[in-house]
């Protein structure tokens, strides 16, 4: 899905759900700055780290999207607090060009553990609107 919204620092926001509503995904980038950020939450399964709220740990988690049996190398921040996991710099042109072509993008661990899976219909919207947007 594609939100437009008034934010000068986030004037398109992509959001996807993955299989069977394990994790939610959402993407948006800044065009005054030219930085991209990820957010993914809503995932309860044991693939990435999540410990408890008053650990007070940072914890990092490296990720692999793989679209069109392209690897993409991601790193995700975990805050214990919102039970989020967020990323910095995720976007580029290489990323945004596989995923608009592509019809399935899987979310593993660098060992190919699953994490969760989307569907990529009609994502050339997407890359289109963040193109235009941020000027990838």
């Amino acid at each position: 899905m594609v939100l437009r919204n008034d934010s000068t620092t986030a004037p398109v926001t992509i959001h996807a759900e993955g299989d069977n509503h394990v994790g939610r995904l959402e993407m948006w980038c800044n065009p005054e700055t030219g930085q991209s950020h990820l957010r993914f939450d809503s995932y309860r399964g044991d693939a990435l780290h999540q410990p408890g709220a008053n650990d007070g740990a940072r914890v990092q988690d490296p990720v692999v999207f793989v679209i069109n049996g392209q690897r993409f190398e991601r790193v995700f921040d975990y805050d214990t607090h919102l039970r989020v996991w967020t990323a910095e710099g995720t976007l580029d042109a290489a990323f945004l060009n596989a995923f608009s072509w592509s019809s399935r993008m899987e979310l593993e661990t660098p060992e190919g553990e699953r994490i969760t899976g989307y569907s990529m219909n009609n994502s050339g919207g997407a890359r289109s609107a963040l193109r235009q947007t941020c000027q990838f």
